[in-house]
């Protein structure tokens, strides 16, 4: 990558730097381009980034490898725990992701839990229980009853190996649950991930929930400051340092500085702090840590 004699400094600093540039003056490419020799000569796990806007998150990750941490998976999220839930309950008869699933379908705690309901069976005869039990009136009934009838024919479909029809299956069934076209996009991409898979219903749930499977990948790690509560890197880069940004106008000023504070005491060799002119004054937390 070409650097002016300014951005080579920048980049070439060792020890703590702040950098303060202009409008266009190539602050990203510095950036990225100090991560990138960072990676080349120190562990490569250990080098943390943390970004304050998507557009800066965005282009770094186009110019550098990267891993995220923190925040939840998308097959930890509602929905996506309500589309393995069901998977998971086709395959082994458990009650607990057909349950999941009715809660975001909108079916109340109260409507499937009871003494009457509990007892003996697999998910079909549990669903059979409640249904009969409560009779056929009302919304819940309906999607009770559209459940277990999608059960019946998944279950066949999985033990037959067409496991496609099974995902498509249950995508058609939580379809009409999704709020919004966020949602409705999730559920195309969760869908898909699923069934462009090879191997039985078991082995790609199997591959889809093994959490943190051990690889070791050169990147940074790039999270927000509450993510890197209770970890160290080598290196800790915090980007976005504009009042207005940190302390951030949605926040509490007490809380910003205790977030601040923690994000600068995750490194153990080398902190770097930037801020962007076009975005405001430096923050004033710098100042208070006697950083300029």
């Amino acid at each position: 990558m070409d650097l002016n004699p300014h951005q080579e400094r920048a980049v070439s600093t060792v020890g703590h730097c702040t950098v303060l540039a202009c409008p266009g003056s190539g602050k990203t490419r510095v950036l990225s381009e100090r991560a990138i020799r960072l990676l080349a000569s120190h562990d490569k796990g250990r080098l943390c980034a943390v970004t304050f806007t998507r557009d800066a998150a965005a282009e770094l990750k186009a110019r550098i490898p990267y891993k995220r941490t923190g925040g939840k998976r998308i097959w930890d999220r509602k929905l996506g725990s309500a589309f393995l839930g069901i998977q998971r309950s086709v395959l082994d008869g458990g009650w607990t992701g057909a349950a999941n699933a009715l809660a975001f379908a909108g079916v109340t705690p109260a409507y499937l839990n009871s003494r009457e309901v509990q007892g003996e069976g697999d998910c079909i005869q549990y669903l059979t229980r409640i249904l009969e039990l409560r009779g056929p009136e009302g919304d819940h009934h309906q999607r009770v009853a559209g459940l277990l009838a999608g059960f019946s024919s998944w279950t066949e479909q999985a033990r037959k190996g067409r496991v496609e029809l099974v995902v498509h299956g249950v995508s058609a069934w939580l379809l009409p649950y999704c709020k919004n076209d966020q949602q409705l996009a999730m559920l195309n991409r969760l869908e898909s991930s699923v069934a462009k898979l090879s191997g039985s219903l078991g082995q790609r749930l199997r591959f889809l929930t093994t959490a943190d499977r051990k690889q070791k990948s050169a990147g940074i790690h790039l999270m927000t400051l509450h993510s890197s509560k209770g970890l160290e890197f080598d290196n800790v880069w915090i980007m976005g340092t504009e009042d207005g940004n940190l302390p951030h106008t949605d926040s509490s000023e007490e809380e910003e500085r205790r977030l601040m504070y923690v994000g600068m005491t995750r490194a153990k060799n080398r902190l770097i702090l930037s801020s962007a002119m076009d975005e405001g004054v430096e923050s004033r937390f710098l100042e208070e840590a006697g950083l300029i």
